[in-house]
């Protein structure tokens, strides 16, 4: 899927939130963002008519204009 030039995608993954709104990132997504221990990461929310969409990535990478 592709919103204002950027492409989504889906990874193959489900996790369930813990008690305290923890959310365990999939080893292979932590790759493909190369995540360390101790990144700091920012979240944003993408919805429209059809979807909604919890997007995530390390804070220093997410150029604002498209949020």
């Amino acid at each position: 899927m592709i919103l204002n030039n950027i492409t989504c995608s889906c990874e193959n993954a489900t996790r369930k939130i813990d008690g305290t709104g923890r959310i365990i990132i999939p080893k292979g997504l932590r790759d493909r963002l190369e995540l360390q221990e101790g990144d700091e990461m920012i979240f944003y929310f993408l919805e429209n008519e059809e979807f909604n969409c919890i997007g995530i990535g390390k804070n220093n990478f997410i150029n604002p204009k498209y949020l």
